[in-house]
């Protein structure tokens, strides 16, 4: 028996294991197309998901801002974490004027969300996988230097779906491929 433990916010939990509950999982998944591994999946299963998912995500993420609380046992929820989406990409005296942090008091829906689809992935296959050999299939040495690559071999953590839901979240992935933010200027 699974015991799933949802994050409320507080980063007061020490036993939080998952940034989403299965009713919200359910829900997000209810209005999704192609979840025929979730729909199949009982509910300890779905929950072993979701904590993975979450592990995942904290493992695989630079968040904005600071925890909460240095006890807390998940990433989230998090205090001066920027949200760009209030008033824009503001320099950093005026975005603490306006309030332009996501709530330190909840957990923000892009990253239940994300937890819930990245579940979704885990059951499709594991994404857990070491990154560092992501597409090498083989490597010569003696005679001629021979190298050969595969980019479907091995998944990267994260799906690039779940990467875009969390971009407003972090500063950049512990694996590569930072976020960048391009803002146009007249």
């Amino acid at each position: 028996m699974v015991t799933l433990v949802v994050e409320d916010g507080t980063g007061s939990n020490p036993n939080a294991n998952s940034y989403c509950d299965l009713a919200s999982a359910v829900l997000y998944m209810d209005n999704r197309l192609n979840t025929a591994e979730w729909d199949a999946a009982d509910s300890d299963t779905r929950s072993q998901a979701l904590i993975t998912a979450t592990r995942t995500i904290d493992a695989d993420c630079k968040f904005r801002g600071y925890k909460k609380l240095a006890t807390q046992p998940l990433y989230w929820p998090r205090v001066k974490a920027k949200n760009d989406d209030l008033y824009g990409p503001l320099p950093w005296p005026h975005t603490g004027w306006l309030g332009g942090y996501w709530d330190e008091n909840s957990i923000p829906i892009p990253l239940r969300d994300a937890t819930a689809l990245e579940a979704l992935e885990l059951l499709r296959g594991d994404r857990t996988k070491d990154p560092s050999i992501r597409g090498l299939t083989s490597f010569t040495i003696p005679g001629p230097l021979s190298f050969t690559f595969d980019q479907a071999s091995v998944p990267m953590p994260l799906s690039d779906e779940v990467k875009r839901m969390l971009t407003p979240l972090i500063t950049s992935f512990r694996y590569g491929g930072g976020v960048r933010r391009v803002t146009r200027v007249q």
